[in-house]
């Protein structure tokens, strides 16, 4: 299987410019942000065929490249163990074992001590990737392959002297757990301390869904080919490809999108923001109602109207049942509250017509954090999401009110951007957090299936963004420390302001999505993971917001 890379949607960059995930005209009205083509194994297999069938690229001069790639990533990272020790490619019989043989040829002409080890029959090895073994011969690059297991002793032995480790036995036609021979090199390579580059994937790692059945590497630095794939960013695979490069071999980056059903969002989100205005007022940024709250947990209605602020909504209104207004921890002055009749510390369906009164003149609103879960506050979030005339943001307790029944969600007039984690995910589903999880692209699809107007934002290491038949978006900024209590509010206000900005729903979603793992990231820096907080994330926020203004938000990769 062959490769595909750059180039800008719609039309041709040129190769060796700046990543292609980033250009473009400035965006249409109502225009989504695009991200870079995040690719499944299939869409990759057909970007390859179409580059070679249609486009007229041979394969050849494909590998060719992605060999060339990764032979420079590892030269500019591993100079001084390159020249004193040496480079060994574990190569397979298909074509990844191909890119390595290039990576061992290219290396090779630079004076690298280079060696192969070709687990398999070379007698099997056929087509381009055969060619480039027959190369090796002619520029003197030793050739050792092994057929048995008692052939493991000289992988080891290799393994005890060499300077760095390329991985190039599997990569994106994998389809199975890898077993026997194979997964003992790959055993013996996780005992060696040579760092390791992996060509297109660490071997073991399924392209699409990052699962690796069998036995995998770990990858000090995983060099992909033309767009990352969907097994870089799930997990296992995500925990296991170290950095990640993306290096074009000049397939059409048009080729890709037409193929995508993914992507990975990058810093061109600043172009879906609307330009600050000289003449700019408070009512310019959106008025926002925030309804949340209850006795027990008035800290999560603070924390999502702290995100508002933050996110840069122009005006906050809290709406917390009665008597819990009192016992709100640290709330900014900036916000307005609301006391509304509720029963018990919580709201209840006797809050509705207070609520009313408090939509009229507001931009958008939020529920969920803190809500509670009685009869009466889940009847009247049920309300809320399936009648109010506004753009909402459901959540934490607003998502468990539909659980076993999210019908409302089909009902509502305006759009709904749903929140859920794992767990949430999985009462609106029907499944477990297990199974959501197992299918993060295939489980975030399906909450946008619940309803015209839903996007859905589904949390967690590698946060995904859904709506319609758009292209599922990926953040792959965010750490650790973000799963603690709270944060999940402070991202209920972050795109609930945005909403409130007039924003469409699905760039709001994406941008908070984006905000809230970079502040997270900030957070880290400034507080360390294990100490991160909620709070800080909602302090971190501003730098984030002003680095996505800026078009410096990290790139989430590197590009060749």
């Amino acid at each position: 299987m062959r490769r595909a890379g750059g180039g800008g949607e719609g039309r041709e960059v040129p190769r060796g410019a700046l990543p292609p995930s980033w250009p473009g005209p400035p965006p249409r009205e109502a225009e989504e942000p695009r991200g870079f083509p995040l690719l499944t194994a299939a869409e990759m297999g057909e970007a390859d065929r179409h580059a070679i069938t249609t486009r007229g690229i041979p394969g050849r001069v494909l590998m060719e490249l992605a060999g060339a790639g990764c032979a420079r990533s590892a030269l500019e990272r591993w100079p001084e163990r390159l020249g004193r020790a040496g480079v060994l490619v574990l190569a397979g019989r298909g074509n990844n074992g191909g890119d390595g043989f290039v990576v061992a040829r290219h290396l090779a002409a630079r004076g690298v001590a280079a060696r192969v080890l070709l687990v398999g029959d070379p007698g099997t090895v056929a087509g381009d990737a055969r060619a480039n073994l027959d190369l090796l011969a002619a520029v003197g690059v030793p050739v050792d392959a092994l057929t048995s297991a008692s052939d493991l002793a000289r992988v080891e032995i290799a393994l005890a002297s060499v300077g760095v480790v390329v991985d190039a036995l599997f990569g994106t036609g994998l389809a199975r757990g890898v077993e026997g021979l194979a997964a003992d090199v790959i055993g013996l390579l996780a005992r060696s301390r040579a760092p390791v580059l992996s060509v297109d994937l660490p071997s073991g790692v399924d392209a699409t869904t990052g699962a690796a059945p069998g036995a995998a590497v770990r990858a000090d630095v995983t060099v992909t080919f033309a767009a990352p794939k969907w097994g870089h960013f799930l997990f296992p695979g995500a925990s296991l490809r170290g950095e990640l490069e993306v290096v074009d071999i000049g397939i059409p980056y048009g080729d890709m999108v037409d193929r995508a059903g993914g992507r990975v969002l990058g810093p061109e989100l600043h172009r879906w923001l609307p330009p600050g205005r000289p003449d700019a007022h408070k009512g310019s940024y959106g008025h926002l109602l925030v309804v949340a709250g209850s006795a027990g947990k008035p800290g999560a209605a603070v924390l999502a109207a702290l995100g508002a602020l933050r996110a840069g909504a122009g005006l906050v209104t809290l709406a917390v049942p009665e008597g819990v207004a009192p016992r709100l921890p640290g709330l900014p002055p900036e916000v307005m509250v609301e006391e509304v009749p509720g029963e018990g510390g919580a709201f209840s369906a006797g809050s509705s017509a207070a609520l009313a009164a408090l939509r009229a003149g507001k931009d958008a609103f939020a529920i969920g954090p803190g809500l509670g879960r009685g009869p009466g506050t889940v009847a009247l979030a049920r309300e809320a999401v399936a009648s109010w005339e506004l753009p909402g943001v459901v959540d934490a307790d607003g998502l468990y009110a539909l659980s076993g029944d999210p019908s409302p969600l089909s009902a509502a007039p305006r759009a709904r951007l749903i929140t859920p984690h794992s767990a949430e995910a999985g009462r609106l589903l029907g499944r477990s957090a297990a199974e959501v999880d197992s299918d993060r692209p295939g489980s975030v699809r399906a909450l946008a299936a619940l309803g015209p107007e839903v996007v859905a934002l589904l949390k967690g290491a590698g946060t995904l963004v859904a709506a319609g038949d758009r292209p599922v978006a990926l953040v792959a900024a965010g750490n650790p420390g973000m799963a603690t209590g709270g944060t999940g509010d402070v991202l209920t206000g972050i795109a609930a302001a945005l909403l409130a900005s007039d924003l469409p729903a699905l760039s709001a979603a994406r941008i908070a999505a984006a905000w809230h793992a970079a502040a997270g990231d900030r957070a880290r820096i400034a507080r360390g993971e294990r100490s991160l907080a909620a709070t800080d994330l909602a302090a971190s926020l501003g730098e984030a917001v002003e680095a996505s203004r800026a078009g410096t938000l990290a790139e989430p990769f590197a590009w060749r």
